[in-house]
């Protein structure tokens, strides 16, 4: 009897054991998934838009009017982002969330610290520094304020950015149109005041060949080294 009980111990703990690795070869979700390409992040809202160029065009050297009072020179290569000022250097990363925007990724006092400036290209013109910017892609217009504003054709979403990572998906609809603005043209628009609840504030941005940028953004143009 106790011989016919060990024998089926031991039947149902091989069992277990086979079960056990047969389940370690298979390949969970997590491991399924492609690692992304580093500094560049994707998502369907942003359609058209190809962060991986913009990457690949930012390579080399360049001087950036980053703030009001003064310049800096940004080396990046691959998504490594070399910062200085003056005699000061930082070392980090560099990283394109999303249109209209690019980020200086540092690890400080052991944890992450991003530093976003806005970003936009037309052709070989690049612009960093402070203020608003976004693209134009086709009839697409994608500009960063704070949340991210989407113009097609004639519908115009704002979708506000959610407290973690990315946006919202549905949107707010809006109002904005394409407007000549004295010798100008702009995209005139309206988004949700940060700080007053319930209410809309209405701004413009120039568009200079695929490139929006507000006042601001127009006097940050980047210069290649």
């Amino acid at each position: 009897m106790k011989r016919a009980w060990l024998i089926l111990l031991l039947v149902i703990f091989t069992f277990t054991a086979c079960t056990k690795d047969s389940d370690k070869t298979k390949p969970t979700q997590e491991k399924d998934k492609q690692p992304a390409d580093p500094g560049v992040t994707t998502s369907d809202l942003f359609s058209g838009f190809d962060a991986k160029a913009e990457l690949e065009f930012l390579q080399g050297t360049w001087e950036v009017k980053e703030t009001f009072s003064g310049k800096a020179s940004w080396t990046i290569k691959g998504d490594k982002l070399i910062r200085k000022t003056g005699d000061k250097e930082e070392q980090g990363k560099i990283e394109i969330p999303y249109p209209g925007k690019v980020v200086f990724v540092q690890e400080k006092a052991g944890g992450t610290q991003r530093t976003f400036y806005g970003y936009a290209r037309s052709g070989d013109d690049a612009y960093i520094g402070l203020g608003k910017a976004g693209v134009k892609v086709g009839n697409r217009y994608m500009l960063a304020v704070d949340g991210l504003l989407i113009k097609v054709d004639d519908t115009c979403k704002y979708h506000k950015k959610k407290m973690f990572e990315g946006f919202e998906k549905d949107g707010l609809s809006v109002k904005c149109e394409i407007i000549n603005d004295s010798d100008k043209k702009v995209l005139a628009y309206e988004v949700p005041d940060s700080f007053k609840k319930g209410e809309l504030v209405k701004n413009k941005v120039n568009i200079v060949g695929d490139a929006l940028l507000d006042d601001q953004m127009m006097g940050n143009k980047a210069t290649k080294k």
